[in-house]
């Protein structure tokens, strides 16, 4: 089962539906990391029947910044297939900084809430996360029992390709009838 995480602050309702893109590169230079999403929404009891849901997306861009609800950037509503599937393309987001004094930083995260169609699922709102992130719990200024950075469902490996700049990387979420559960916490 996918592990649910809070929502943070930087969720606006109102995101544009989009194919594919969520966040736009952000550097004049080429410089910022692409990276490419692709999973499936399953139900959590037997792993294998798709559930055909809304993602709501959104997440810092590669500098850390999450944007205002005017452009709405770096935030999208992706539709996925009947059996579940789901790809989208973004930056790789940035870490930011939640506390001045302490220098308490959040790891590279991107935020979803997932509806599936059929509602006696619930909307599960949680957080992804990526491996070798050196903000990862017990690091992370928001907390394990907030943003759950030190759940293994929700922390990905994400692969190089022969292009430097471009990663990918591959996560399912697992939904339970009823909801996935309160945040812990």
């Amino acid at each position: 089962m996918t592990a649910p995480a809070t929502e943070g602050p930087y969720y606006y309702q109102g995101a544009p539906r989009v194919n594919g893109s969520v966040c736009p590169l952000t550097s004049p230079f080429g410089t910022d990391k692409i990276l490419i999403i692709r999973g499936q929404v399953l139900d959590a009891a037997d792993c294998r029947t798709p559930l055909p849901a809304r993602l709501d997306i959104w997440q810092a861009n590669a500098l850390g910044q999450y944007s205002e609800r005017p452009n709405y950037n770096c935030r999208a509503i992706v539709e996925t297939d009947d059996q579940g599937r789901f790809t989208f393309r973004t930056v790789y987001p940035g870490h930011y900084r939640m506390d001045e004094r302490t220098n308490a930083y959040r790891p590279a995260h991107i935020h979803f809430k997932a509806t599936p169609r059929n509602t006696v699922y619930g909307t599960l709102t949680t957080q992804l996360y990526f491996t070798n992130d050196p903000y990862l719990w017990p690091r992370d200024a928001c907390g394990a029992e907030e943003c759950s950075s030190n759940d293994r469902s929700l922390i990905i490996t994400t692969n190089q390709q022969r292009n430097l700049n471009t990663f990918d990387g591959q996560w399912n979420i697992y939904m339970r009838r009823g909801g996935n559960g309160p945040i812990r916490g």
